[in-house]
């Protein structure tokens, strides 16, 4: 992932629907489609995530979820 795509919202894209996201979290979908529209997954799920991203060979770590809270962060700063 490049820094630009470095998003909460390009994480969720790389699963097929936000639906099978959420079932590999076991949250339900519209939390992931909240998560997308607010640019921001809850850090609870990180482990979760990342576990079920390897299953499916999705390059999403530990570190690309604080990536995604680093750009997160340097967006709003920036709008201020």
């Amino acid at each position: 992932m490049s820094d630009e795509t470095t998003s909460a919202a390009a994480i969720i894209d790389l699963w097929e629907s936000q639906a099978d996201m959420a079932r590999d979290l076991g949250v339900k979908p519209y939390q992931v489609r909240d998560w997308k529209r607010r640019g921001w997954i809850p850090p609870e799920h990180d482990i979760a995530l990342v576990k079920a991203a390897r299953m499916r060979n999705l390059p999403v770590t530990l570190e690309v979820l604080a990536l995604a809270r680093s750009f997160r962060a340097t967006q709003a700063a920036e709008a201020v």
